[in-house]
């Protein structure tokens, strides 16, 4: 347990240390708006940003990549599916001319 909060501690420690060492002013240019903030508040805000979107990116990435298992499941027994065809038809044919040979 402690081990699997050590990588978040040392961030959110780094995190801390850059945040709060950067006192001077930034001004920030968004859209129509300029806002002039503490650059410890800003980078606070961007992390606290980047926190709170990260459980949309894992979301959206476990969500593609069970789309693409799907997908490759699906193409696989389309395969599958085509070759078992595939080979009625040849043994049809097969039967067709064993059958046409003895009745010749």
């Amino acid at each position: 347990m402690a081990a699997s909060l050590a990588g978040p501690v040392i961030l959110v420690a780094a995190a801390a240390v850059l945040i709060f060492s950067n006192t001077d002013s930034a001004t920030v240019n968004w859209a129509a708006w300029d806002i002039e903030a503490p650059l410890y508040l800003v980078l606070l805000v961007t992390f606290v940003a980047g926190a709170a979107g990260w459980p949309l990116v894992v979301w959206s990435w476990r969500r593609r990549r069970a789309k693409d298992t799907k997908w490759r499941e699906e193409a696989e027994e389309s395969r599958r599916f085509d070759a078992r065809v595939s080979e009625r038809l040849r043994e049809e044919e097969e039967r067709r001319r064993r059958d046409r040979g003895l009745d010749g």
